[in-house]
């Protein structure tokens, strides 16, 4: 919530111009006795509450530019500046305003022989004294303000904070009970089982790839980021377990870069793009298709692209969960330095992930 829509502001402000100007001219007494008998207090009510109408109003207009900054911009020197400066405009305005009016006002609220008449250079005095006097008061508002919009600021990066680890946290949770897909393990276990007799090695094989990508997934609550060789390794197990399933129907191929295996990416956001392309475009084909995956720096930017024979699923009973896991991993980790597409052209669905040179951890 803005300062300017939180009424605790505005009762704040308010209370402390009047009080403090009240205080000023009460007990400093700076030029009230100089002007009016102790007689006219009407006169020196309304100059109460004129000065902490204007100065009010003043603080309001500090307030929406202050609002337009950050917390790293409220300390930045030039911007600083130009709140003094707004300030210091605005407090020759408040002269210009302030000393016409109270002139105006002594001819309704004094009599006659209670007005006082100024020289030019009792004017230009006064005047003087009053705007360092009202800027005084104006600026030490502005202290109080500072604080608590560094106070708020503060506050609000600490809660921001325990909610991104929350939902890493969460995410990380989601992602767990999506890869550990019991469907997905049982048709591995009765595929292997069909190959114990026929091929003894291959099934053998087949178990240390279901072993490895199980505890890929079991360790994923453990790390933020593992390197692009760890993320394929999983995702060849992967493929090579479900090849048995689908076998000629499922073929595919890697183009890594070699300068690419040691970047760090979220783990199993890669295999979730491959899984994502069997499961709703490999597996709904009769004749099958090919999955192409490919790993590049352009401009030292991580690009990773999948690409699977098919269409973007349309289909009522698919939740995109994993999609949208892969996006929210991605703003939670990198913000807006990586970004996420999916396409169609031509029977074929492309899933890309770029993610900003300055977010790579190597």
């Amino acid at each position: 919530m803005t300062l300017l829509k939180n009424w605790k502001y505005h009762v704040f402000t308010f209370t402390y111009l009047l009080s403090t100007i009240f205080f000023f001219l009460t007990f400093k007494k700076l030029i009230y006795n100089e002007i009016y008998s102790k007689l006219y207090l009407n006169v020196y009510i309304f100059e109460l509450f004129f000065v902490t109408f204007l100065l009010y109003i003043i603080s309001n207009i500090v307030i929406y530019f202050i609002e337009q900054l950050s917390l790293k911009q409220i300390f930045n020197f030039r911007n600083i500046a130009l709140i003094l400066g707004i300030v210091l405009f605005l407090h020759i305005l408040f002269q210009l305003m302030l000393w016409p009016f109270l002139l105006y006002a002594q001819d309704f609220l004094a009599e006659s022989q209670a007005r006082y008449e100024f020289t030019a250079s009792e004017t230009f005095d006064k005047r003087l004294v009053n705007y360092f006097y009202f800027l005084f008061i104006t600026i030490n508002w502005l202290v109080f303000i500072y604080a608590y919009k560094i106070y708020q600021s503060r506050q609000e990066d600490l809660k921001q904070k325990l909610s991104i680890e929350k939902s890493l946290k969460d995410a990380h949770l989601n992602t767990l009970k999506g890869q550990i897909n019991p469907h997905f393990i049982f048709n591995s276990l009765n595929n292997i089982r069909g190959l114990v007799q026929e091929d003894p090695l291959k099934s053998k094989e087949m178990i240390t790839r279901l072993s490895e990508l199980l505890r890929s997934s079991l360790l994923l609550g453990k790390t933020n980021f593992v390197t692009v060789e760890q993320e394929l390794e999983t995702v060849e197990n992967f493929l090579e377990i479900s090849k048995i399933q689908y076998e000629d129907r499922l073929s595919f191929q890697f183009d890594i870069s070699e300068e690419t295996k040691s970047i760090q990416i979220p783990p199993m956001i890669l295999q979730m793009l491959v899984e994502n392309a069997v499961k709703h475009g490999i597996s709904t084909l009769k004749n099958g298709g090919n999955i192409f995956i490919k790993t590049y720096l352009d401009k030292s930017d991580l690009q990773i692209i999948v690409k699977n024979t098919g269409k973007i699923s349309q289909s009522e009973d698919s939740t995109k969960i994993g999609l949208q896991n892969i996006e929210e991993r991605l703003k939670l980790l990198y913000d807006d330095k990586a970004t996420f597409k999916l396409s169609e052209n031509n029977n074929e669905v492309t899933a890309e992930i770029s993610i900003n040179s300055g977010k790579i951890n190597i």
